[in-house]
């Protein structure tokens, strides 16, 4: 029986684009320029690239270990990587922990590293038709966006109570996704007349083929992948 085990490690990846002189340089021109860049790899008929920098190497994770077609681990994180702290703070936003454990779970992992000197900062917490709200709150200098998201929430927190009310119930599919991002669209199912493994894409979800699991979808990807290696699969999710 084959076991097989895949691994993950974060790391950030550069890509400098040269712009040309009349380029419009507004945060939208450029966002479009940038999801351009990322979506092909060109720009202007340029090819880029992204070259990883592997100082910035973390946050090792087993992505899945299978034995045979059984997945016996999935998701597995093997060292604390900063960045998690994020994942603890949003998971408190969407109430499955509190605030309590979120801090308590983000500050075991940011003591994984050098934490160096402490820096004061002023957050304004902002609503459409509301007074601003200005919090002090403290994280390390050189924090991350996700530590001084966690930092200003719990400072704000303390000024306040946190409630959550249920309000209805949302299912999600996983689907298969066509090409990069954005992508082409996601996978239809192929009619009785064609080959299980063409593929067929769509734009429109409910003609979208649609997996009860995560593991259904990935076999899916998996097969399509090997079928097609010239061509790009995700698994993503998509509400019922």
């Amino acid at each position: 029986m084959t076991k097989t085990m895949t691994l993950a490690v974060d790391v950030a990846a550069y890509c400098e684009v040269d712009l040309p002189y009349d380029t419009v340089m507004t945060e939208s021109n450029l966002k479009a320029i940038a999801r351009q860049v990322f979506s092909d790899y060109t720009y202007k008929g340029v090819s880029y690239s992204f070259d990883p920098d592997w100082s910035t190497e973390g946050a090792l994770r087993i992505v899945s270990a299978k034995q045979g077609r059984d997945v016996v681990a999935e998701g597995v994180p093997v060292e604390p990587c900063h960045h998690d702290a994020g994942t603890e703070f949003v998971s408190w936003l969407n109430g499955s922990q509190s605030l309590e454990q979120a801090i308590e779970a983000s500050e075991a992992m940011l003591n994984e590293r050098d934490r160096g000197v402490i820096e004061a900062h002023r957050g304004t917490f902002k609503l459409p038709g509301a007074e601003a709200i200005e919090v002090d709150f403290e994280c390390r200098k050189g924090a991350t966006k996700e530590e001084k998201d966690l930092a200003f929430f719990s400072a704000l927190a303390d000024l306040g109570t946190v409630d959550y009310l249920c309000i209805g119930e949302i299912k999600r599919d996983y689907v298969v996704c066509v090409g990069g991002t954005p992508g082409e669209g996601w996978l239809t199912q192929p009619s009785d007349e064609q080959h299980p493994d063409t593929v067929i894409v769509t734009t429109d979800s409910d003609m979208v083929a649609r997996f009860d699991t995560r593991e259904q979808a990935c076999e899916r990807r998996d097969a399509l992948a090997a079928a097609h290696p010239s061509r790009e699969f995700r698994v993503a999710t998509l509400d019922c």
